[in-house]
């Protein structure tokens, strides 16, 4: 049996050559053939030994078309040729080209030159010799692949044109297979909604001229270098073992289903409308995404820098830093950084949780709402509107600056810096660490709270209703009054400054009190000292007004001893009031009560003169009197240590056992009854 096909040459057309005897050319009227024609129902395969030794055989198959081969010197294929192009013409969708490697003898490298094709075709393919062979395959271009159909090369090395694969479309259940790596640009005029996997890397770029559908897939054992371009929306997958280099250009939504999982990678992303699928990589990432971040948005980065608008949700997250800001507002969501960075809102943040280890600063332009914040770390955060049902928690000192604040929880274990341009309404304040600072423009009312486990300074610029327990040492100013049922105080050193009234409740180990009003009929002060604290010249403790509550000083009243006298109540003690010092008063050269004692005012020790402007109804002093009263109204009970002995009617003297003179009283009325205990 013969082994060649013959084929009558007619003119313009190429002979063919039979195989397994090897290519031939012919003369065709005093012509070289200058290609090799494999067509349907004429010619379907041909064989050839390369110049590597190996033997190659193409085949076609399918309903009709045909391909027109080149070899390197441009002309028909013979022994020791390479490919160097396959044109395929007028294919059914079911036309297929296989190339085959039949021997172990050669080098193993087989070229497939560079493919085009004017119709939609099945697919190329290859098959391995049995020491396994390498296609390279310069570039393939047309209009793309039939379902179920593809590519299987081994390298796509992109020619000298630098494109890699040129198609209409890439459609959905169309596999693109390269087994090791592609060097080349990939262009898709339509959309991508079929499978590219590249078992090395990818040195080229993107351009997907529609949407990359929801069953596009991108999968590379190694890095992708280069830029990609979706003109449409993104949907599908990309997924690489290794990184993406380059720039991600996505110019209608990343929708929600849509996934690109990379390792290490530097990589510029830029969406044009709103993004709410999965984006994970190590390396560098910075993003800009022009619409809404939907509810399904994961972010992930090793360094993530973000600009987008409203988030309605998702997650964020850098392993290292996070650089983020938001142009709209936040309703939900998860912000985390594990070393630091920056969060700007410039509208609103709601129902979201931000965490961050490291140095992080956090901005908001309108509200922090029903959201929790945690920071391991240095912490800096302004929120220009309000904060309400939110919980601020730091571990390290924290700036924090925040308009009105309502039913929110604010925490720091080191030291904190607090400043709140509004009210402080049903929320609590809690350090435990070195130092509180806090200033509150707004007033506090009755269900907030300051729990200091060290030290505060807190400055109030309206009323105190609430509650301020501080472990260490404090500063307590408020600029209103302290209000009935508000606590300030502590177990330590703690001076209190109230502009106003007082008619809460006030107290500390030592505790130094200015009322720049009155004490009201509620007010009451618990200390086991009063002493000056912060001013030498200033008694430690000063009513501006009159008294009408409860002082409890379990041990001294002092002041400073840098001044002269100094009053300790300006106004009347009024009738119902209860001023008790257990221990001693005394320290100034001269102590004094500007206005009537109404009230009984009880005295252990008087370690100083005593003055007082007004009348006494009743005073009692424990010691015997070895310094000066004077009072410039009348004396109606005064019970001493002493005994006292009248010199007229306005005056007399206080005289120990032994009959020595150790006190007087001066009276501007005279006295009613001054006796010993």
């Amino acid at each position: 049996m013969r082994n060649k096909r013959d084929v009558r040459a007619r003119r313009g057309r190429p002979t063919t050559v039979d195989a397994p005897s090897g290519p031939r050319l012919e003369n065709l009227e005093s012509r070289l053939l200058l290609s090799t024609v494999l067509q349907i129902g004429v010619l379907t395969e041909v064989a050839f030994t390369d110049s590597n030794g190996d033997a190659v055989t193409v085949a076609i198959s399918g309903s009709k078309g045909k391909v027109t081969i080149e070899d390197s010197t441009a002309g028909a294929l013979g022994n020791g040729d390479e490919i160097l192009s396959m044109a395929i013409t007028g294919a059914s969708k079911n036309f297929a080209i296989s190339v085959r490697d039949g021997n172990a003898g050669g080098s193993n490298d087989v070229a497939l030159g560079a493919i085009t094709s004017n119709s939609l075709i099945k697919g190329v393919y290859t098959v391995a010799g049995p020491s396994g062979t390498t296609f390279n395959l310069d570039a393939f271009t047309g209009p793309g692949f039939a379902a179920g159909g593809g590519l299987r090369v081994t390298n796509i090395t992109g020619g000298g044109s630098g494109e890699a694969l040129v198609l209409r479309s890439l459609d959905k259940n169309v596999v693109i297979d390269v087994l090791n790596n592609v060097s080349g640009d990939v262009t898709i005029a339509r959309g991508f909604d079929g499978r590219l996997n590249v078992g090395g890397a990818w040195g080229g770029n993107l351009e997907v001229g529609g949407a990359f559908g929801k069953t596009g897939l991108i999968a590379l054992h190694d890095s992708f270098i280069g830029d990609a371009h979706v003109r449409g929306n993104f949907q599908g997958m990309v997924d690489t073992w290794e990184g993406l280099t380059g720039a991600w250009t996505i110019d209608g939504s990343f929708l929600r289903g849509g996934q690109v999982i990379a390792d290490t990678s530097v990589v510029m992303l830029t969406v044009g409308r709103g993004f709410d699928g999965i984006w994970g990589q190590n390396g560098s990432l910075t993003a800009a995404i022009n619409g809404v971040v939907g509810v399904h948005s994961v972010i992930n980065a090793e360094d993530l820098t973000l600009e987008t608008g409203t988030v309605a949700g998702g997650t964020f997250t850098a392993s290292d830093n996070l650089d983020m800001t938001v142009n709209g507002s936040v309703n939900r969501g998860t912000i985390a950084s594990n070393a630091g960075g920056q969060l700007t809102v410039h509208g609103s943040i709601q129902k979201a949780e931000v965490a961050a280890e490291g140095t992080f600063v956090f901005n908001v332009d309108r509200d922090c709402v029903n959201s929790i914040v945690l920071i391991d770390g240095l912490f800096n955060m302004s929120v220009t509107g309000q904060v309400r049902g939110s919980t601020l928690f730091t571990t390290t000192t924290a700036t924090e600056v925040f308009g009105a604040t309502s039913s929110s929880k604010i925490i720091a274990y080191d030291s904190l810096d607090l400043t709140v341009n509004g009210a402080l309404r049903g929320s609590s304040v809690a350090g435990t660490g070195v130092n509180t600072t806090a200033v509150i423009h707004g007033g506090v009312d009755r269900t907030s709270e300051f729990a200091i486990r060290n030290d505060l300074d807190l400055t109030v610029d309206g009323d105190f209703g609430g509650r301020a327990v501080v472990g260490g040492t404090g500063m307590i100013h408020v600029l209103g009054s302290v209000l009935a049922g508000a606590q300030a105080g502590g177990d330590d050193d703690v001076t209190i400054r109230i502009e106003k009234d007082l008619n809460g409740t006030v107290g500390a180990e030592n505790l130094d009190l200015y009322v720049g009003r009155n004490v009201l009929a509620r007010g009451t002060i618990e200390a086991d000292n009063v002493k000056d604290l912060s001013d030498a010249d200033i008694a430690g403790l000063y009513v501006g007004g009159y008294f009408a509550g409860r002082l409890n000083v379990q041990v001294d009243l002092t002041s400073g001893t840098g001044g002269g006298a100094a009053y300790l109540v300006l106004g009347d003690v009024k009738a119902g009031s209860m001023f008790n010092v257990l221990g001693s008063l005394g320290s100034a050269p001269a102590l004094g009560f500007g206005g009537n004692i109404l009230g009984t005012v009880s005295i252990g020790t008087l370690d100083t003169d005593l003055t007082v402007d007004g009348s006494i109804r009743q005073m009692v002093i424990g010691s015997e009197i070895d310094h000066a009263i004077t009072v410039g109204g009348k004396v109606f009970s005064l019970t001493t240590g002493s005994r006292f002995v009248p010199v007229d009617a306005l005056t007399g003297n206080f005289e120990d056992g032994a009959g020595n003179i150790t006190g007087s009283l001066t009276t501007g009325s005279g006295y009613v009854s001054v006796l010993p205990i």
